[in-house]
């Protein structure tokens, strides 16, 4: 199945690019989708339990089963002061 996978901070850099088109294969949860990312980036990994996942702009759990064409985001942590 194809999503929309919009990056932000580290994730936009690792791809060199703010919104992509990702595979994955269907029933994939929004876990399998962070797996596959710092799998394909291991630089990613320092991030891997500070993430939120949105799906068409709602947060969800890494237990969300992901759908066709949906527009997921990937927001790492923010900091500043």
């Amino acid at each position: 199945m194809k999503i929309k996978l919009k990056l932000f901070a580290s994730f936009r850099q690792a791809f060199d690019s703010s919104e992509i088109e990702y595979e994955l294969p269907e029933g994939s949860t929004a876990s399998d989708l962070l797996n596959d990312i710092i799998s394909k980036h291991p630089s990613l990994e320092r991030l891997r339990g500070h993430v939120i996942v949105t799906v068409n702009r709602n947060a969800v759990s890494l237990e969300f089963i992901l759908n066709e064409g949906a527009e997921i985001s990937i927001l790492p942590p923010v900091s500043g002061g």
